[in-house]
C-alpha cells in the first residue's frame, strides 16, 4: 500500500470518528460540531445529525458516559474512489436521561454494536453516504 493511500485511510477513519462523536460524545453533540462536519456528508446524514441534536435539546436529554470507539476495520478501500468501514462500538456506559421527563430517558439492551460505514472520494475528500448494521461482529473487529 502506498504513502497516499495509507495517508486516505487515516483520514477517512478519522471523519468516521469525528462523525459518531457528534452524536456519542457529551463535547461534541452541538448543532456547531455538526456544521463543522457538513462537507463531509450526505444531506440526509447531515439531517439525522441536527435532528439528534434537536431531539435532545426539546427533552432536555442530557448524556451519560458516552459510546466508545473499540476499534475501526476497513472491509474495502479503492485508492481515490471508495472504502467500507467497520466499527465496533461499546454502549456499556451509555445512556440519556431527561431532567424534565424522566419516562424519556433512554438506554440500549445492548453493550456492543458493529456498524458500517460507506463513504466515496469526491474533489479530494471523503463524503460520508451512510451507514448499515454490519456483517461483523466486535471479536471479528479486534481481531482482524
Amino acid at each position: 500500500m502506498e504513502d497516499s493511500d495509507i495517508a486516505e485511510i487515516e483520514e477517512l477513519l478519522l471523519l468516521i470518528d469525528s462523525y459518531d462523536q457528534a452524536t456519542t460524545s457529551k463535547d461534541h453533540v452541538t448543532a456547531e460540531y455538526v456544521d463543522s462536519l457538513k462537507p463531509h456528508l450526505t444531506d440526509l446524514l447531515y439531517k439525522s445529525r441536527t435532528e439528534g441534536v434537536k431531539h435532545r435539546e426539546k427533552y432536555n436529554l442530557t448524556q451519560e458516559g458516552e459510546v466508545k470507539v473499540q476499534r475501526m476495520l476497513v472491509t474495502y478501500y479503492e485508492a481515490d474512489s471508495e472504502a467500507y468501514v467497520s466499527t465496533c462500538r461499546d454502549f456499556s456506559e451509555y445512556g440519556l436521561t431527561s431532567t424534565t421527563s424522566p419516562d424519556k430517558n433512554i438506554t440500549v439492551d445492548f453493550t456492543e454494536d458493529v456498524r458500517q460505514m460507506r463513504a466515496i472520494r469526491s474533489e479530494g475528500r471523503w463524503i460520508l453516504l451512510g451507514e448499515q448494521q454490519s456483517d461483523y461482529v466486535c471479536d471479528d473487529v479486534r481481531n482482524a
